[in-house]
Parts: structure tokens; sequence; C-alpha cells
């Protein structure tokens, strides 16, 4: 058997495909890079516990959203706003407005923004955008790329909490009475 290596084109050529080993055989593909779930709820009152961990499928989906992440919301609830009049501002991917996932919502009688109310492109409305661009600068900073999982958690702890509370201040006075 002789193993032959054409760029960006792996295989083989044998006159026996039985006596060839399996990892020569088959090699297997991803069809998607492995992915990091990172999630925070923030508010001017403080910022939930961060959820850093690796998602195993293709995609995130809303029992992976309701069991990592809104269990921690839940908790934030409690400790930060449990006798004020909070909204729930999640941004658009699929997950955080499927129906398992808004039932969970009405279910722990959290109010949110309803899909349809959502604007389009307002960035001054939406400083966790903001946030996530603070840890992400400092994620990489230096090319930084492995450990990946480990560095983004490790970096949402130097957010300066008081940096991130002062960005959620004004939202409610940017948007119209909700």
């Amino acid at each position: 058997m002789s193993q032959w290596k054409i760029k960006g084109n792996y295989g083989f050529n044998t006159d026996n495909v039985q006596n060839a080993p399996d990892n020569v055989k088959f090699k297997g593909k991803h069809k998607f890079e492995k992915k990091i779930l990172a999630w925070r709820a923030i508010s001017n009152n403080g910022v939930s516990q961060a959820y850093v961990g690796r998602v195993r499928s293709e995609a995130i989906n809303a029992d992976i959203y309701i069991g990592r992440c809104l269990t921690k919301l839940r908790n934030f609830i409690d400790t930060h706003h449990r006798n004020d009049q909070i909204i729930f501002w999640p941004d658009l991917a699929s997950p955080h407005y499927a129906r398992r996932t808004t039932d969970w919502l009405a279910a722990n009688g959290i109010n949110f923004v309803p899909k349809v109310d959502k604007p389009s492109n307002v960035p001054q409305a939406r400083p966790v955008e903001d946030c996530w661009s603070i840890v992400s600068r400092k994620v990489y900073v230096g090319g930084w790329e492995a450990q990946l999982r480990r560095r983004i958690d490790q970096k949402i702890r130097e957010v300066d909490i008081a940096t991130v509370q002062r960005l959620m201040e004004h939202v409610r006075t940017i948007l119209p009475a909700m």
C-alpha cells in the first residue's frame, strides 16, 4: 500500500483494500467547527454568571439555550432585579425565540421583547454588543486562539463590571416606552 498527498487532496491507493488500516480508509470530516457558547446577562445593576462551554451539536437549540443560559438568567433576575420590572432583550438568534424558549420565559414570569418588535439595527440601544466587543478584543489580543473556551471565560471575568453597568444605564431613554 502506498499513500500519496496532493496539496488539498489526501487519499491512498492499494491493491487490497481489506488490508488498509481503518484510519487510512476512513478519515472523518466535521461539517462545522466545534462551537463555543458564551452567554451572559447584563444590566445596570450587575452581570450574571457567565456560561462558556462547548456545544456538541451543529447549532445551538432551544434546549441548550434554556438549560445552560436561561437558568442563569433566572438566578440573575432573582439576585439583581427581584422587585424590578425588567424586560429581557435577547438577540435574534433562532433559539432565543423558539416556542420552547418563549414558553419557558412566560412560565418563569420573564417579560421579553417580542421578535416582531425588535429594531433591526440599533447598536446604540444594544450595549450588550459593546460588552461582547470588549471581551472579543481581550480574547484575541496577541493572536490567541488555542484553548478558546478557557480564554473567553478568563477574559469575561476581567471586564470591568462598572463599565458594563454604565453601558446599560441609558437604554430606556434611547428606546420608546415599551
